[in-house]
């Protein structure tokens, strides 16, 4: 086939018309040319499909082991990921439940500050059996910011 370069197709027919599959000179490609019976010529273009298909084999396999390692890397990143989604789910979690406690932490506070208030007017009554105008006046402002309408322990202020 000195015309022209075989295609693979060709080159593999006849191979099989060569080594006996088929034994069939007349369905040989390389007939038309009288070349059939030239093994030299056949093999020299099967050997150049063989190291063709070697090369592009070869390219695929340098494909494969870059393709792996991106495939590696990205399923680490994604366990990373998803490690720091489970670590964000949970402070959000614990956000969530803190934020449900803060109303009790309010009225607990509210709570201890109208307690203390109370116990400071009390002790301030029994030092003096008397409280300065000035001094109630402060420690009622104060409870008046504190919500002064609740009642503390069972106590009405």
């Amino acid at each position: 086939m000195p015309d022209k370069k075989p295609t693979d197709n060709e080159i593999k027919k006849a191979l099989e018309c060569c080594c006996g599959i088929e034994h069939d000179c007349d369905k040989c490609p390389y007939e038309e040319n009288n070349e059939c019976g030239e093994l030299n010529g056949i093999l020299k273009d099967a050997l150049d499909l063989i190291n063709r298909y070697e090369a592009k084999l070869k390219g695929q396999g340098e494909k494969i082991v870059i393709q792996k390692g991106c495939i590696d890397w990205q399923a680490k990143e994604i366990n990373r990921l998803q490690a720091e989604n489970e670590r964000l789910r949970n402070h959000i979690k614990e956000g969530i439940d803190l934020a449900k406690q803060i109303p009790e932490m309010i009225a607990t506070a509210k709570a201890e500050a109208y307690k203390e208030c109370i116990d400071k007017i009390q002790n301030q009554i029994k030092r003096n059996n008397a409280i300065s105008a000035e001094w109630l006046r402060e420690y009622l402002d104060n409870l008046k910011e504190l919500g002064s309408e609740e009642k503390t322990n069972g106590q009405a202020l």
